[in-house]
């Protein structure tokens, strides 16, 4: 099994490289961070293909400062890897608060790349 806590540290890394907009609008950026068969449940409840996310993502035209809280990492196996975590981002409308979750993969290339996220609003 990979040692948890480095594994930790590097997966909040290209976790809030997911969350920085330099990142976000760069789909060569996202293609190396999201696995081919990457799926997404967002906080809306609805479903995204990696194809959604690559189109999507790019569009967007503010940057997010996004708080993480209790971020967790769980070896499921030695190439398989849950994340856990809280975000915090202000809107128009106040706090978003979300409980979210990861699936990294360590890919044959030696990179991790996530696999699977989802996003459940808190209050």
């Amino acid at each position: 099994m990979p040692e948890t806590e480095a594994l930790s540290r590097l997966l909040l890394t290209l976790e809030r490289a997911l969350m920085s907009h330099e990142v976000r609008t760069d789909v060569e950026r996202l293609c190396t961070l999201l696995a081919y068969d990457f799926r997404e449940i967002g906080r809306s409840g609805r479903s995204y293909t990696r194809d959604d996310i690559l189109a999507g993502l790019p569009q967007e035209k503010a940057p997010m400062d996004v708080k993480v809280d209790h971020f967790e990492t769980t070896c499921l196996s030695p190439t398989i890897a849950l994340v856990n975590y809280t975000t915090e981002r202000q809107t128009e409308n106040g706090p978003a608060k979300a409980r979210r979750s990861s699936i990294w993969r360590l890919e044959a290339d030696g990179k991790w790349r996530m696999v699977f996220h989802q996003g459940t609003p808190t209050l």
